[in-house]
């Protein structure tokens, strides 16, 4: 690989740790510009959607063009901060020195499997609470959404569609809830299901693609917009699912 190829490698693959990060397409795109114009390729040009990254730029002699693709992505707001400082210091460092911050940047840990999942409990018991629940409602929710956000990480493993996911998830939220409700554990289902489900509520797509319309990128803001729309469906389809189950055991409301 020449010097520009691996330019062009390395801020590509910039651009896609940024955009597996919960990046906004024009931030994705906006870093991979800087940072080969800092190593002073010409015409320089990026294309980002939620999915793939398409890059192009120009020396004196050729053009060099790199594809990446976008398979899977987790918020990550530390590595998106580390990320877009690496790309602010490309023109203070040399090629050898970006790649080994940018393989320091990814190969940094992140937060044990238990602290994420203690962390969304506390968010549901803080919904459940915030809504005007009652202290049992609250550790109620609490359980279920350890349970829930250990389940996402067993279904992570699996090569299932996103959405069945959610679904999945939500579906789980409802029927836990309603079974805590049957055994006087939970003093009111709808507040435990509600405050829950908030785990699932793609706040992060719903942003970006509000952003991405802001900032003119109408495809990508459309595609997060509609994948937004997608997983509150499902989220619905699931919980629906669960309460109809239910009801069709013999349970009450």
């Amino acid at each position: 690989m020449n010097k520009q190829d691996r330019i062009l490698h390395l801020a590509t693959l910039t651009g896609f740790y940024l955009l597996e990060s919960g990046g906004e397409t024009y931030r994705v795109e906006d870093t991979i510009c800087r940072i080969l114009q800092n190593y002073g390729m010409k015409e320089v040009s990026a294309f980002t959607s939620p999915t793939v990254i398409i890059s192009s730029c120009m020396d004196d002699e050729r053009s060099y063009s790199k594809v990446l693709r976008v398979n899977r992505s987790k918020a990550n707001l530390q590595r998106i901060d580390l990320l877009n400082q690496l790309s602010r210091d490309s023109d203070k460092l040399s090629v050898d020195e970006f790649e080994a911050r940018l393989q320091h940047i990814i190969q940094q840990p992140t937060y044990p499997a238990w602290i994420e999942i203690a962390c969304a409990g506390i968010i549901a018991l803080g919904f459940t609470l915030f809504f005007g629940g009652k202290v049992w409602d609250a550790l109620a929710a609490f359980v279920i959404g350890c349970f829930v956000y250990a389940l996402h990480g067993v279904l992570v493993k699996h090569a299932l569609n996103p959405f069945v996911k959610v679904a999945i998830q939500s579906f789980v939220i409802a029927f836990l809830a309603m079974v805590g409700y049957k055994y006087h554990i939970v003093m009111d289902y709808n507040l435990v299901i509600i405050s829950t489900i908030m785990l699932l509520v793609p706040g992060l797509a719903i942003t970006n693609a509000i952003k991405d319309f802001l900032s003119g990128d109408l495809v990508s803001g459309t595609t997060r917009g509609f994948e937004a729309f997608l997983i509150a469906i499902f989220v619905a389809l699931g919980s629906g699912m669960a309460l109809t189950i239910w009801l069709r055991l013999g349970g009450r409301l």
